[in-house]
C-alpha cells in the first residue's frame, strides 16, 4: 500500500492539477501523517463496524490525503468521516423516488463517507449487510450515471494512478 500511495502521490505532483508545497514536491508525498490503531478502533466502535484491512492499512500510512486530480475526491482523516446519510440525505431521498434503485438506496443509507466531503465526488465504504458479505467501495457523484464500484481500495487507487499516467503521457 505504501508503494502504491507513493506512486499515486508522485503522479499527482507530475500531473500538476494542484499546487503543492516545496516540501511535498521534494518528498514526493502529499499524504497526511498516519493515524494510530487506537484511533481506528475508536472510530470503528463509533460506527459499529470493523473497517476493511486495506482501508486501515492506508490510514496507518497516510491518514487521508488531498484530491490527487480534478476528478477524484479528497480522502478524509479518519476523525472526519461520517455516514453519507448525515451528509447528503436529500440525494438518498431523490434516489428513493426512482424506480429500480432500491439496492443502491439501501447501500447509500448505510454507507460511510471516507472521501469527498465538500467535493463534487465522494468515496464511500459500504459495510457488509450479512456476515459473509464483503465491503463495497464506491466512487459516487451526481455527474456519474450511478456509482463506480471497485473490488477494493487497492484497485481503486491503482485505477486512479493509471488514469493519471495516461493523462501525463497524452500531455507530453
Amino acid at each position: 500500500m505504501k508503494e502504491l500511495l507513493s506512486k499515486l502521490f508522485e503522479k499527482s505532483i507530475e500531473l500538476n492539477d494542484f499546487t503543492y508545497s516545496d516540501e511535498q514536491i521534494e518528498k514526493k508525498w502529499i499524504g497526511n501523517p498516519p493515524t494510530t490503531k487506537l484511533i481506528i478502533k475508536e472510530v470503528e466502535k463509533k460506527f459499529g463496524v470493523k473497517f476493511p484491512d486495506d482501508y486501515k492499512e492506508m490510514l496507518l500510512i497516510s491518514n487521508g490525503f488531498p484530491a490527487v486530480n480534478n476528478i477524484e475526491p479528497t480522502f478524509e482523516p479518519i476523525e472526519n468521516i461520517i455516514f453519507y446519510k448525515d451528509y447528503e440525505y436529500n440525494v438518498i431521498e431523490i434516489w428513493r423516488g426512482m424506480e429500480g434503485l432500491d439496492d443502491e438506496v439501501e447501500n447509500l443509507k448505510g454507507s460511510i463517507l471516507v472521501g469527498g466531503i465538500n467535493d463534487e465526488q465522494q468515496f464511500l465504504l459500504i459495510p457488509p449487510k450479512r456476515k459473509n458479505d464483503e465491503w463495497k467501495y464506491w466512487k459516487f457523484a451526481n455527474w456519474i450515471p450511478g456509482e463506480e464500484e471497485y473490488d477494493n481500495l487497492t484497485k481503486y487507487l491503482k485505477s486512479v494512478t493509471e488514469f493519471m499516467e495516461n493523462e501525463i503521457n497524452e500531455n507530453k
